[in-house]
């Protein structure tokens, strides 16, 4: 089956000076879509906020899938791909890897 996710992810500080942030994720396949949203409250970044939004949409996503990610997030495609050096967030990394093992994994910048 295909499917289509779109992911979003922002953080900012909040009133306590902690950083706090939002994940979002649509899942799509033919003409049904879900919207998926949860909370980042610990080590709270961008990229982290945008890695949790494609392991949000992944979570929903049958094995043997064929997923294309859509996605402004040059820090996912390139981290997720392979295509720089994991510095950082190598434990979300390392879930999205093994999430993605078993199924055909594409991005599409937007």
């Amino acid at each position: 089956m295909k499917y289509d996710i779109y992911i979003n992810g922002t953080c900012e500080s909040n009133e306590e000076g902690n950083r706090v942030g939002s994940c979002t994720a649509i899942v799509q396949t033919g003409l049904i879509s879900k919207t998926y949203i949860c909370k980042l409250t610990k080590k709270g970044t961008h990229n982290r906020a945008y890695l949790g939004s494609l392991i949000l949409g992944l979570r929903q996503i049958p094995k043997q899938s064929s997923v294309i990610v859509h996605t402004n997030s040059n820090y996912t495609i390139n981290t997720v791909k392979k295509l720089v050096k994991r510095g950082t967030n190598n434990d979300m990394l390392n879930y999205i890897d093994s999430m993605s093992k078993e199924m055909k994994l594409d991005f599409v910048k937007i």
